[in-house]
């Protein structure tokens, strides 16, 4: 198959999941060709040799200028030179604003596909245009992640003809599911596909005993500093443990500054690590040699949500215990007391409570961790999940090979 994996930055610095799923594709002997609208500045998440492979593959959208003037006179010469290729798309992009084009550039030479398939629902809302217009042809998945969320409580009408034209919408979660129906996309083309964590590469992280720390308790929280992360909280909740614990937040973001005032306020600095952005392999070290993992994310002000946090899965396939909030599609991951801890989000009190008692007990119950493990290898092994994905683009491919010709 001709596929086409659409995404906003590569190689990303967080998104494990988009590295594992492009790399299972070419791994699977298909024409990958990746389209991303910036150049990754880190290579962290690529094995050996995947640098040039992946170079080769990719396509990058061009700078967009950030004043109006420059930015206009850019897309203009740029239309001068290519726009003969591509006449559908210079009429669209005249009624639509300029960003269209920029969009499409690097398209160019690629142009039609069996599967196209977009992380991020911004992302598959330019291609649906791009689709619409005539410019692109292919059959149209999208990956929608809770970051997503509200982009489109904010403005729906700009997902209709995303939501019109897409073969499958793919959220990560029946949480976000849910509220994409309710948002608008039709039921019958939403398909839950979640995302998957690269089981084999873990399992070289595996070296902690059942036994904790006899000296202290290190706690661990992995993610972005940003209010959905629910650093604040966690903060709050620390504040109130009895006994020689040790947190340290692994990410960096704009409330850096902010989440570190209130540390020093709460009096924490002695038992708060801000460690800042780290490599994967250094995070994985870092979970697999935790006692406990908290995540206490929590829908932001703005609507922001998690979909399922792979910080989360990794932490149960490394047999560090999980304590997380009963947010979005977590609670679909962890059963309470079975695979892990759930406390209601923002609630520092019950977090607090819930982490002295995981803090006091002297050993981590194995079976918990067994039944964790499990369902991380069940249901989130991106082996497994990246050949459901295929299953899902050869049946929509062979019976009809281009979108265009039978567009919903």
């Amino acid at each position: 198959m001709r596929i086409a994996v659409c995404v906003s930055v590569f190689p990303p610095r967080y998104e494990s999941f988009v590295v594992n799923q492009v790399r299972g594709l070419i791994e699977s002997g298909h024409q990958v060709q990746v389209f991303a609208r910036r150049r990754g500045d880190s290579q962290h998440l690529l094995r050996n040799g995947e640098a040039n492979l992946f170079t080769a593959r990719t396509h990058y959208r061009p700078q967009i200028p950030t004043r109006p003037f420059p930015r206009r006179l850019k897309a203009i010469a740029t239309a001068a030179c290519f726009g003969w290729r591509a006449p559908s798309l210079l009429w669209q992009a005249s009624r639509s604003g300029t960003g269209l084009w920029y969009d499409a550039i690097p398209f160019l030479d690629h142009r039609s596909f069996d599967i196209i398939h977009c992380q991020h629902g911004n992302i598959g809302r330019t291609v649906a245009g791009l689709i619409d217009c005539g410019f692109l042809e292919g059959r149209l998945l999208t990956a929608f992640r809770g970051s997503d969320l509200a982009r489109v409580q904010a403005r729906p009408d700009d997902y209709r003809l995303l939501f019109d034209i897409a073969e499958r919408i793919l959220p990560v979660s029946e949480s976000l599911a849910r509220q994409l129906t309710q948002l608008g996309c039709p039921a019958e083309r939403l398909q839950v596909h979640r995302s998957g964590i690269d089981i084999e590469n873990l399992d070289r992280f595996r070296h902690r005993s059942l036994v904790k720390s006899s000296t202290n308790c290190r706690l661990i929280s992995v993610g972005r500093l940003v209010a959905k992360k629910g650093h604040d909280v966690l903060l709050e909740a620390v504040a109130r443990l009895d006994g020689d614990v040790e947190l340290e937040i692994i990410g960096d973001g704009p409330l850096r500054d902010s989440l570190d005032a209130q540390a020093r306020q709460l009096g924490l600095t002695d038992r708060v690590t801000f460690s800042g952005w780290q490599p994967h392999d250094t995070v994985l070290t870092r979970i697999a040699d935790a006692d406990v993992l908290v995540n206490a994310s929590q829908t932001a002000a703005d609507g922001t949500q998690e979909g399922i946090p792979n910080v989360i899965k990794e932490a149960m396939a490394l047999g560090t215990p999980v304590v997380a909030t009963d947010h979005a599609g977590t609670p679909e991951l962890i059963d309470d007391r079975l695979t892990g801890y759930l406390v209601p989000e923002a609630d520092a009190t019950r977090l607090a409570t819930v982490l002295q008692e995981v803090i006091d007990s002297p050993a981590i119950d194995p079976a918990l961790r067994a039944a964790a493990r499990q369902r991380v290898l069940d249901e989130y092994n991106s082996s497994r999940l990246n050949r459901e994905l295929l299953d899902l683009f050869e049946s929509l491919v062979d019976p009809l090979p281009h979108a265009s010709q039978s567009r919903p």
